[in-house]
């Protein structure tokens, strides 16, 4: 007999339909007349709309509310408290209803009922203990900090240590007396200036909420979704005896359909007679990323120095379509999107030129259908192409990190956008990592783009592997590279992509 499995998330919702939707809901405490529910608002809240918790605030500091502690399947002390006792009183009424209780607060796990102590400085959290709440975490599992982490020490508590930093503990639940209690000593490691979302600590704070709430509790999060992006697409399978799009039906057999952003004119025809095939079986999904690499006879003299070891040769000897739009730049890629070299956009005549090329391309070889998803070379595009790719080409999707008309350079900062970059200010929109560029990047929202309405989706894990995948014949690290992808962005709850560029490679 097939053995039938029951998701966990439509398990939860089978459960929500068996009881009044208020008794499964969150309670967040808050002091408004505080600093520290800044953090909270920042911080905290994000992740719960992340995760798709159904809360509720309560504001102890603007004075009477009503509790009515059976609606609430789980109750979240959201900051740290100046003065604990309106927290405690609270705590109080939610005895004994079986509520759970998340608590940013050390001093409500203090045997002492008093200050939990002074803070000290932390730079590396480790897994101590196996639980449910760290099982994604291996036994003394480490993650390391961006910059010191503020931790508030707890001289005397009770529950189990289960990640800790220089001896101090970090995370910590308890269970006693029909009531489950985790507590995290410090909020920092939500800032992305210290660690900050996909960087490890997400799943310890979605399992608390599952471990520490009253059955049946709710959350609304992304299923686990595994994609692949491949940029820079040229389909020179080729050069190494194979189809050109060889890797494409591999990624195929182990459950994947990629995306891919074409260097379109460096399509031969038997590229384009494959790429079609896929496209039209619904095996893979495409859109226009660039022109292309042209065979350039002055590659020596590429103005971007520091990619010059790595592509150097990488341009001679490709196909190049024959009768492509002519050149416009004298080095490097041919950008469709965006006037790269003169970091600026294109003006709206040579736009709409490059645009019209494009077309004429698609025209000529279809049926190519193009993805809903749209993704610049470089994430360059000027507003003057918004028009086109949104009412021409039906694009609905879109990846973008920094700002319309803008180069991708150090100095652009990444624009703000949900769940998580909200409210810290921006840092580097490249992956420079002298400038923050090192963080992973998740967005999940909306973006309105000269009247034109995309949601804007992508993820890439730039800390674990160094930007994006980078596999190479050596298997097994290239294998690990992947799964370090993909197990960040899970674990998160975030749409998990396998990230790779130039595929020829």
């Amino acid at each position: 007999m097939r053995r039938i499995r029951i998701p966990l998330l439509v398990l939860f919702f089978v459960l929500s339909s068996c009881t009044q939707e208020k008794q499964i809901k969150t309670l967040v405490l808050i002091d408004s007349t505080t600093p520290q529910s800044n953090e909270s608002k920042e911080y905290l809240l994000p992740y719960l709309d992340h995760f798709g918790v159904d809360y509720e605030i309560a504001d102890l500091g603007a004075g009477i509310f009503k509790l009515s502690p059976p609606n609430y399947a789980l109750l979240i002390v959201g900051q740290d408290f100046e003065n604990n006792r309106p927290v405690l009183k609270v705590l109080d009424k939610f005895k004994n209803t079986g509520t759970g209780i998340i608590s940013f607060d050390a001093d409500i796990l203090s045997s002492s009922n008093g200050d939990a102590g002074t803070s000290t400085k932390v730079n590396m959290i480790t897994a101590t203990n196996h639980h449910y709440i760290t099982a994604l975490h291996g036994e003394s599992d480490t993650i390391l900090c961006f910059s010191p982490m503020n931790l508030k020490f707890l001289p005397a508590f009770e529950g189990e240590v289960l990640l800790s930093a220089s001896g101090n503990p970090v995370l910590i639940a308890s269970e006693h007396n029909n009531m489950k209690v985790v507590c995290f000593t410090s909020m920092d490691w939500m800032k992305t200036s210290v660690l900050g979302p996909l960087m490890g600590m997400d799943d310890c704070l979605w399992r608390s909420m599952v471990w520490v709430a009253r059955k049946p509790f709710v959350i609304r999060g992304l299923p686990p979704l595994v994609t692949m992006r491949i940029d820079d697409v040229m389909g020179t399978g080729e050069l190494w005896n194979q189809s050109p799009f060889y890797w494409v039906k591999i990624a195929n057999d182990y459950g994947f359909k990629p995306w891919l952003g074409l260097f379109i004119y460096n399509l031969n025809p038997a590229a384009i007679d494959e790429l079609r095939g896929y496209l039209l079986d619904k095996t893979a999904s495409a859109s226009p990323h660039a022109f292309g690499s042209p065979n350039r006879s002055n590659i020596k003299t590429l103005k971007e120095a520091s990619i010059q070891s790595e592509y150097q040769g990488d341009y001679m000897g490709f196909y190049y379509y024959p009768d492509a739009l002519p050149l416009r730049a004298d080095d490097y890629d041919e950008f469709i999107f965006f006037d790269h070299h003169n970091l600026k956009p294109w003006s709206n005549e040579e736009a709409k030129r490059g645009l019209e090329a494009v077309d004429q391309w698609y025209d000529r070889h279809q049926p190519l259908p193009k993805s809903k998803y749209f993704l610049a070379h470089w994430y360059e595009m000027g507003s003057n192409v918004i028009d086109h790719i949104s009412k021409e080409w039906g694009m609905e999707y879109i990846g973008m990190n920094k700002e319309i008309d803008q180069p991708w350079a150090d100095s652009i900062p990444w624009i703000k956008g949900k769940p998580f970059r909200m409210f810290e200010s921006p840092g580097t929109s490249t992956n420079n990592p002298a400038f923050g560029g090192s963080n992973p990047v998740y967005y999940s929202d909306f973006e309105t783009i000269n009247g034109h309405r995309f949601f804007n989706c992508f993820t890439e894990i730039r800390d674990a592997t160094g930007y994006e995948w980078y596999p190479d014949n050596n298997v097994l690290p290239s294998a690990q590279r992947g799964i370090r992808q993909l197990r960040r962005a899970l674990s998160s709850m975030a749409m998990a992509v396998l990230k790779g560029r130039r595929g020829y490679r």
